[in-house]
């Protein structure tokens, strides 16, 4: 998913992105995100930047479309994996 996602980026099909996006996050459990999420931000490099980009486009995904409650799961998930910036947010 994380490759797909960078690939649809950077083609610049943004459409066919986002529809990748709002299927593989708040479709899914928050566990799940949580990984996806750790797997954009293990990336580095020249496509961190991009990666880091594209992690917070799926993050408005599921922000925008699951209840606080999901919130709250997924905000316990990300502290979890040490991904507290992104539990900031």
């Amino acid at each position: 998913m994380v490759n797909l996602s960078l690939a649809l980026d950077t083609a610049r099909l943004s459409t066919h992105l986002e529809g990748v996006l709002a299927a593989a996050g708040p479709e899914q459990s928050a566990g799940h995100v949580a990984v996806l999420l750790k797997n954009f931000h293990r990336l580095d490099g020249s496509s961190k930047g991009q990666s880091t980009r594209v992690a917070a486009r799926l993050l408005d995904h599921v922000v925008g479309s699951r209840p606080p409650d999901y919130h709250l799961g997924l905000i316990g998930m990300l502290d979890g994996t040490s991904l507290d910036k992104i539990a900031d947010q």
